[in-house]
């Protein structure tokens, strides 16, 4: 995220931090042309439409597919393969606003299609996927060997975000100061460290450096964001620099670094609401009274208040009306209203959540008890999945979006289960 370059306290529930940008971007202007194939989703003018369009520039979005070359005249390609475009380089708009003409003027992508445009955009469900239903079961552990951790010790794999074509994550090792954890990437194959935890040769119970994230999510500017409670806060990576350049975007509220922050989720105009338990507290001592769930916007960290003595998953509906905290308590939603939240209500009787996945029907898969426990938006039970080791988090991804991929300790691994609905990539 990026550089907090001043901290000025403002009462009692009020940080602001003077940043440089806001950590999300916003969807590009006017409809893009049809999508097609994985290089399409609509160019600059005249893919489908007098202005560059939702499916984003070349690099978030594919060439010059998806428009015809007259200014949009006789429209784009409609959606190859039924994919919409391969997520998350961003599935196909709709047809242009004035030079598209007809609707044929570049029609929409496949229905199983949809993606993230990246950057300047956001994950986009296709047409008609909020009618579905998951399809459950159980998942199955991904190929490939994940490096052992530092002293061959026990971990906690968490934080999974699908983009572009791969899996991001956080790996913890499960013992000693601060559980030190790694940033780890999979590319469908191989596992790769990006941040590495780097011990102390003369005592290997020490970690000299490490990446200190837990939850993950996803920017509309493309960029990493973890709960880290290496720094207390909420930091960004830069997946174009080798390794992954970090930048602090919060770390104080009310004087004081945050306790060990925990999961996150970030809405449309870049607001950030995350959990700060006190799992990891730094040296075991919590620099906060409380345990909290904030949100944080325009330069202002804010409390939530919530009854969970220990706040876990935090994640957002689809249509960003309703925000869901899991944790020691049971499980509750809260109604988005502007920059704050409504009071929160029971949803769905999951006592114990951790991470969170939402499907684009708006179904919530809650990790808990040691599977994942699925929801419908109304809070009906629709079944389960499972997975061997214990449900920890989870995220969709796949050329689809309709794989659901698991994270798990017990032992640490990844699963994953196609469920027939596409899902948001964190």
């Amino acid at each position: 995220m990026r550089k907090s370059l001043s901290f000025l306290l403002f009462g009692s529930f009020a940080l602001t931090v003077a940043c440089s940008s806001d950590p999300a971007g916003l969807p590009g202007p006017d409809g893009s042309g049809g999508s097609g194939d994985p290089g399409s989703g609509g160019a600059g003018p005249g893919a489908g439409g007098d202005a560059p369009g939702a499916g984003g520039d070349q690099t978030a979005g594919g060439g010059e597919s998806g428009g015809g070359p007259n200014n949009g005249i006789g429209g784009g390609a409609s959606g190859g393969d039924g994919s919409g475009g391969v997520p998350p380089i961003g599935g196909g708009g709709g047809g242009g606003t004035s030079a598209g003409g007809s609707p044929s003027g570049g029609a929409p992508g496949g229905t199983g299609g949809g993606g993230t445009t990246i950057p300047g955009g956001r994950f986009s469900c296709p047409p008609g996927s909020e009618n579905l239903t998951p399809t459950l079961g159980t998942a199955t552990l991904v190929p490939g060997t994940m490096p052992e951790m530092p002293g061959n010790s026990n971990s906690i794999v968490e934080g999974p975000v699908w983009r572009e074509g791969k899996l991001y994550f956080s790996q913890m090792r499960d013992y000693g100061p601060l559980n030190p954890s790694r940033l780890m990437v999979y590319d469908g194959t191989t596992f790769s460290e990006l941040i590495p935890i780097v011990v102390d040769p003369e005592n290997p119970q020490m970690a000299l450096s490490h990446a200190g994230t837990n939850g993950l999510a996803l920017g509309g500017d493309g960029k990493l964001y973890g709960a880290s409670h290496l720094v207390g806060g909420i930091v960004s990576f830069d997946l174009s620099a080798n390794p992954p350049a970090s930048t602090t975007v919060i770390a104080q509220f009310e004087g004081n670094r945050l306790n060990s922050p925990n999961d996150l989720a970030i809405r449309s105009d870049g607001t950030i609401y995350f959990s700060d338990p006190d799992w990891q507290c730094m040296g075991g001592e919590c620099p906060q009274t409380k345990n909290r769930v904030y949100s944080y916007s325009g330069g202002t960290l804010k409390e939530i208040p919530t009854d969970h003595m220990k706040p876990n998953g935090v994640s957002l509906s689809p249509d960003e009306a309703w925000l869901y905290v899991t944790g020691d308590g049971t499980m509750v939603r809260y109604p988005v209203m502007g920059d704050s939240v409504g009071t929160p209500e029971p949803f769905g009787n999951i006592t114990g959540g951790d991470g969170m996945a939402i499907d684009c029907a708006g179904n919530i898969y809650v990790a808990a008890n040691g599977f994942l426990q699925v929801l419908s938006k109304e809070g009906t039970p629709l079944g389960s999945i499972t997975a061997l080791g214990q449900a920890t988090n989870a995220a969709f991804g796949g050329p689809d979006s309709k794989t659901l991929y698991i994270t798990v300790m017990q032992p640490a691994g990844i699963y994953r289960v196609d469920v027939g609905v596409p899902g948001f990539p964190y």
